[in-house]
């Protein structure tokens, strides 16, 4: 079977099949299957704000980043890092996490501005902060000779790193979720002879080890990672036939093959 047959690509609804014999008529088949993928996932032992997640998730219909969403609710919780009345803070809009932390009553707020210069909030401030799905996006602060352009330096990951760093508390954390460039699924996109990036208009997709560095030089320590399939073969019985068919035949470790990573930095001094 070829390996794409079992990658759901959420821009084609209707690939992949769903694990449910009979999905809801009201729900697309595209839908149907993330929404199954989620239920295999949910465990008794899980927090009530992953529960309520995913309820509201089935309930409402939404599929965009929901699986990421979910394991990052069930990383905060059993990292204890969700405390009551500590400033909760994410990078950008608020999106799916930061909606549902506030639905469950913490308080969480959009960090705007140029997150890599200037992000919108005071000198240690914030107690957690979250950056999901954002560090693939920044660019290079423009540099001043246009000889420069022709290089990617990471200038802007690295100054975003250290804004990071600036707003964080001393003891507080940073949780960053970002595509993880040594996927399996980026593995099977080389043998298959297709760029190895979860998504083609990201300026960088990063190695664990590359993020771990940019983050360590600002002045955080890494606590913990660890990596899911949160976009592509997102049924649990999928995993072994790929790793058995792309990994084991080269001795490839399997460890850290989740399509996206996410780290737990906190913050020193």
């Amino acid at each position: 079977m070829p390996a794409n047959d079992l990658l759901l690509d959420l821009d084609e609804p209707g690939l992949g099949e769903s694990p449910s014999d009979t999905p809801a008529a009201s729900v697309d088949p595209a839908t149907a299957f993330v929404h199954d993928c989620m239920r295999l996932r949910l465990r008794d032992d899980d927090t009530p704000i992953v529960q309520r997640y995913c309820r509201d998730v089935f309930e409402d219909g939404r599929r965009d980043h929901v699986v990421r969403a979910m394991e990052t609710l069930r990383l905060l919780s059993r990292r204890r890092l969700l405390v009551p009345g500590s400033m909760i803070a994410e990078t950008g809009d608020l999106g799916e996490v930061g909606g549902a932390l506030n639905h469950a009553g913490h308080r969480c707020k959009g960090v705007l501005g140029d997150l890599r210069t200037a992000m919108d909030a005071a000198d240690a401030s914030i107690d957690l902060l979250l950056s999901l799905e954002v560090f693939e996006h920044l660019q290079d602060i423009p540099p001043p000779h246009w000889r420069d352009t022709a290089v990617f330096h990471e200038n802007g990951a690295a100054s975003f790193a250290r804004e990071c760093a600036r707003v964080v508390r001393p003891g507080g954390h940073l949780v960053l979720t970002t595509p993880n460039a040594t996927s399996l699924f980026s593995l099977v996109r080389i043998i298959e002879g297709e760029a190895p990036m979860l998504w083609r208009q990201h300026v960088r997709e990063y190695t664990l080890a590359e993020v771990q560095s940019h983050f360590e030089a600002a002045g955080f320590v890494l606590e913990h990672v660890e990596t899911w399939y949160a976009y592509h073969y997102l049924r649990p019985d999928d995993i072994p036939h790929l790793e058995a068919r792309y990994l084991a035949p080269v001795g490839a470790s399997r460890e850290h093959r989740g399509d996206d990573a996410a780290f737990v930095f906190r913050r020193l001094g």
